[in-house]
């Protein structure tokens, strides 16, 4: 994917990827945290997204909170691609892990 009209000119920034998450409940969830769950084999397995430490609330019918993934982070781990999940934690504790990606080529 890649980002326009954004302030960023340096392409490095412009090209990403995106993790949404989405409340399909209907009681209201806290965000705690996203990260991204590497493969076996990598001595750091979760890679934490930055963006979303700050924690974000999400109601039945809200929209999907968005959060970025760098073109680096692509970069380095292309060839698992295919094998890396995103992971979602709420304010109670309660984990949510994506399905791995159809990656399109």
């Amino acid at each position: 994917m890649e980002m326009i009209g954004g302030e960023s000119d340096s392409m490095n920034e412009r090209d990403c990827g995106t993790v949404s998450v989405t409340n399909t409940g209907r009681r209201v969830i806290y965000i705690s945290h996203v990260c991204l769950i590497l493969p076996r084999g990598y001595k750091n397995r979760v890679l934490l997204l930055l963006d979303t430490v700050s924690g974000h609330k999400l109601a039945e019918g809200d929209p999907p909170s968005i959060f970025i993934v760098k073109n680096e982070i692509q970069k380095k781990y292309a060839k698992d691609l295919s094998r890396i999940r995103a992971q979602v934690s709420d304010s109670t504790g309660k984990v949510y892990k994506s399905k791995y990606p159809k990656i399109q080529t």
